[in-house]
């Protein structure tokens, strides 16, 4: 019998362990980045919904709580980033989903959002609970990286990146806190531009630049040591995910931005992988352009959802 509960802690060799059977496991499914997270943000506290005969983990889906005052909304994970149930049956996904949806009844959630990232979800999903479907844009890494570049990328962005090259541009991993500081001072000058106020801090990218070990890799491009711009990337698996990243208004002018994404592919490549996931555009038409000139192809996925009927009144408000 499968039995479904809440544990603060999970032992990482046994997610590992069942992370080795999944399709499109990334990054975000391993206990690293739910360290990261509670290490970056005080009002951040994380569970394991699991399901186990006896001891063995069959299945397993982060929950984060994010303290409000006296109430609190739950995800998995923050940020949109693919807290997806983990498990090697659909019927377990489900059955971990709606723990996860049964958790928002509580008067204290606010509302509650998973996002599912499975290949297979239409066949398990339909049953579980509420949902409305995302998108994103994935490369598939067939063949070698020269194919990719020469058929994937179009040509206005294989152009730029050959401008790069020959203007002596450097791409390579930032080396101290201080080039990360850097870093973060273009991304935040970058979110500005947009208009709002980006939710990432400082913290987050310096606990991962000192725990994020080799699956973490934050690129840089330099000019005669002027740092540029930068990508942050996360590889696990087989799916390298893009996260964040920002470049000044000079880098625009050598077109670092698809460099730097080509050179994150290329490690990508390196590794083996067979997915590059350019992530969510939100609708953005530009960025939408961008990825696919990338060689990224559209890729949907559900994100679950519950809420209580008076917050959203009080959110219209």
């Amino acid at each position: 019998m499968v039995k479904i509960e809440i544990e603060e802690r999970v032992e990482e060799e046994e997610i590992y362990k069942l992370l080795d059977k999944i399709k499109f496991r990334n990054f975000f499914n391993t206990p690293i980045w739910i360290d990261i997270l509670e290490s970056s943000f005080s009002e951040f506290s994380a569970r394991w919904i699991t399901a186990r005969t006896g001891k063995t983990l069959l299945g397993f889906m982060p929950v984060v709580f994010i303290k409000r005052n006296i109430f609190y909304f739950i995800r998995s994970l923050p940020f949109g980033t693919y807290g997806t149930p983990i498990a090697e049956s659909g019927d377990i996904s489900r059955s971990l989903v709606g723990r996860f949806l049964k958790l928002s009844t509580s008067f204290r959630c606010l509302d509650a959002a998973a996002v599912v990232f499975d290949p297979d979800w239409e066949e398990w999903l339909s049953s579980a609970g509420p949902y409305e479907v995302a998108e994103c844009r994935i490369a598939d890494l067939k063949g070698s990286f020269e194919d990719y570049r020469m058929s994937k990328l179009n040509s206005s962005k294989r152009k730029a990146c050959n401008g790069c090259q020959r203007a002596g541009i450097v791409v390579r991993t930032l080396k101290t806190k201080g080039e990360v500081r850097n870093f973060y001072d273009i991304y935040t000058g970058m979110a500005a531009g947009w208009g709002g106020v980006h939710p990432f801090p400082l913290s987050l990218f310096m606990q991962l630049f000192m725990k994020g070990d080799s699956n973490v890799l934050m690129l840089g491009a330099f000019l005669d040591n002027r740092l540029l711009g930068g990508h942050v990337d996360f590889y696990y698996g087989d799916m390298a995910q893009a996260w964040q990243a920002g470049v000044s208004k000079e880098a625009k002018s050598y077109g670092v931005s698809p460099y730097l994404v080509l050179r994150a592919i290329e490690e990508a490549y390196r590794r083996k992988m067979k997915f590059f996931n350019m992530g969510s555009s939100g609708g953005d038409k530009g960025l939408i352009y961008f990825k696919e000139s990338m060689g990224g192809r559209e890729f949907n996925y559900p994100v679950v959802r519950s809420g209580k009927r008076w917050f959203e009144w009080i959110k219209k408000l």
